[in-house]
């Protein structure tokens, strides 16, 4: 699955002439997701490409969900925080 969505992302960011770097999923300086390159390079991709190039939609979609993941999981890290 995300051998697929890697590949689906390059496409979409080949479409419009950039490039998502090899390590963009590999490596992360917050193991617990709230702030990942795949969102990084999201963002970077959108603002380089104009708003209606082809693949633009998809982009913001994608960030859209990453950006809602990573919500979700400052969410659930709250809600376990034992309360003072």
């Amino acid at each position: 699955m995300l051998r697929e969505h890697l590949a689906a992302t390059r496409a979409e960011l080949a479409a419009v002439g950039l490039e998502l770097p090899e390590n963009a999923y590999v490596f992360s300086n917050d193991p617990m997701g709230a702030n990942t390159n795949l969102r990084r390079d999201l963002e970077h991709a959108l603002s380089s490409s104009p708003l209606g190039a082809p693949g633009h939609a998809s982009l913001r979609r994608q960030l859209d969900e990453v950006i809602a993941e990573q919500d979700e999981r400052t969410q659930i890290r709250h809600t376990r925080e034992p309360s003072h």
